[in-house]
């Protein structure tokens, strides 16, 4: 067990509750092992040519490498957004124990 064995999820979700079915559907499915929801921040883009000013929340979500693909089109396929900005990041730097508990609890 290695630290690049293990991911960090990153996606934008426009609310509260879109952000908890999310993580309580990975969660129920075991492709994860833990989401934090952050508090409304403010997103400013560009969509469809035009500029856009949202308030979002951030969804965060630990996992393994080897569940990133199912994880990946699980998370997309429920997300409302047309082109959600799901990004990973590999833990290359982890407590050990940590990794152990992650690989613990994501048991597909």
């Amino acid at each position: 067990m290695k630290p690049s064995d293990f991911l960090l999820t990153y996606c934008m979700v426009p609310d509260e509750p879109t952000g908890s079915t999310l993580a309580h559907h990975l969660l129920s499915l075991r492709l994860i092992a833990c989401a934090n929801l952050f508090p409304k921040g403010r997103s400013f883009y560009y969509w469809e040519g035009k500029l856009q000013n949202s308030q979002e929340l951030a969804l965060i979500c630990k996992t393994k490498q080897s569940l990133y693909k199912k994880m990946s089109e699980e998370l997309i396929k429920n997300h409302p957004y047309d082109c959600p900005g799901l990004c990973a990041f590999s833990l290359s730097q982890a407590h050990q124990p940590f990794l152990k508990w992650i690989d613990d609890q994501c048991i597909l």
